[in-house]
């Protein structure tokens, strides 16, 4: 017999997006561990195509009909019972808008991976969402969240829109910054994930900070202004540190 599930009808109904653009190893390991919540009210959908990643998991939640949804990728792992955290969280708060949590680094063979941090290694990530405001330049930290422990009310998706396809790299750290500026926002304090390190990750660093650069330059002050100076040499330090070493802990800290 089956284990019972520990579930209730008052939970809501999550539908986690998993995009499928390339053959992966790992597909059938990501929907196992999502098969394996044992929660009840649980739409999954593997959305496969040849673009890239932010319009797959843009057409996955446009079709999901669930009122919390999320994406997995391919290789990254949801822990045991984190739906159920996830579900018991938004059914205590109604105007909880977007959850997230920690998680653990994989390696391809699914061991633990000692991630660069700036001022250590650790196989841990460590959660940590400020406000996207507080660093207008992005030179260095605004947030550190995984990717895989985050998610959000549909109500947010209708009210401020989809993953902008138009970045490549942050497309889901763009998403979470938009968001956070609306968001009620909470911490589930527990491991809800594991993140898989993917092959490329490390050669995919410059291009994150294009694109972080191209993402904070409109809220820049006024050329010429003391402010924009002062802007100006954070973010130059903060690239430096992030492409030339001792990086401070960032969005892409398991990939780092």
């Amino acid at each position: 017999n089956s284990p019972r599930a520990l579930q209730s009808p008052a939970l809501p109904m999550i539908s986690i997006v998993t995009p499928s653009v390339n053959p992966c190893d790992f597909l059938q390991q990501t929907l196992d561990s999502i098969q394996h919540q044992r929660y009840d009210h649980l739409e999954t959908l593997v959305i496969d195509g040849d673009e890239n990643d932010a319009k797959e998991i843009n057409k996955g939640l446009i079709r999901a009909k669930g009122e919390v949804l999320g994406w997995i990728n391919p290789g990254d792992l949801l822990a045991e019972g984190a739906l159920q955290a996830v579900g018991l969280a938004f059914a205590a708060d109604p105007d909880l808008d977007l959850v997230y949590g920690n998680a653990i680094s994989l390696d391809a063979q699914g061991q633990f991976f000692l991630a660069d941090h700036g001022t250590h290694r650790s196989g841990l990530w460590i959660g940590a969402f400020q406000s996207a405001g507080s660093c207008p330049a992005f030179g260095s930290e605004v947030f550190a969240i995984p990717q895989p422990t985050v998610f959000f009310r549909r109500r947010l998706l209708q009210q401020f829109g989809a993953v902008d396809e138009s970045f490549r790299s942050i497309f889901d750290y763009e998403l979470f910054a938009r968001y956070a500026r609306h968001a009620k926002i909470k911490k589930i304090e527990r491991i809800q994930a594991f993140s898989r390190v993917r092959k490329g990750d490390r050669e995919r660093w410059n291009g994150m900070l294009v694109e972080l650069y191209r993402l904070a330059r409109p809220q820049w002050p006024t050329l010429g202004s003391k402010a924009f100076s002062t802007d100006l040499r954070e973010f130059v330090t903060g690239y430096m540190r992030r492409k030339f070493g001792g990086r401070p802990r960032g969005i892409r800290a398991a990939a780092a």
